[in-house]
C-alpha cells in the first residue's frame, strides 16, 4: 500500500547537525542534517526526549535524549559538519523537498 521514499542526498549539500524537541501529540527529539544555506534539514532520526529536571525539587523537563546526543556529536567527528548542538524546544524546520 504505501512504500517508503528513498532518496539519496550528496554529503556536500550539508554543513551542521542539530537536535531539537519538537512539541507534537507527544513531544520527540529529532536529529537532522542541515543544509549549507541552513534552510532545510533531512531528518536523521527520531527518539524520546529525556525528562531532567534541573534539581530535585523542580518538575522535570524535556531535554535532549543521551543517544541523540551521541549520535549528533557522531555525524559531525565522521562527515565533518558543524555541530550546532540541542536547541531546546523549537518549531518544526523546513525539510528537503522531494
Amino acid at each position: 500500500m504505501f512504500k517508503p521514499k528513498q532518496r539519496s542526498y550528496a554529503l556536500e549539500m550539508f554543513g551542521s547537525d542539530q537536535s531539537y524537541i519538537l512539541h507534537a501529540r507527544s513531544p520527540i527529539n529529532r536529529v537532522e542534517l542541515v543544509t549549507k544555506n541552513g534552510g532545510e534539514a533531512l531528518l536523521v532520526a527520531e527518539l524520546n526526549p529525556s525528562n531532567a529536571a534541573s534539581s530535585f525539587i523542580s518538575l522535570p523537563k524535556e531535554g535532549e535524549n543521551k543517544n541523540a546526543e551521541h549520535l549528533r556529536q557522531e555525524i559531525a567527528f565522521r562527515i565533518g559538519v558543524a555541530g550546532r548542538g540541542f536547541l531546546g524546544n523549537t518549531m518544526f524546520a523546513a525539510q528537503l523537498k522531494d
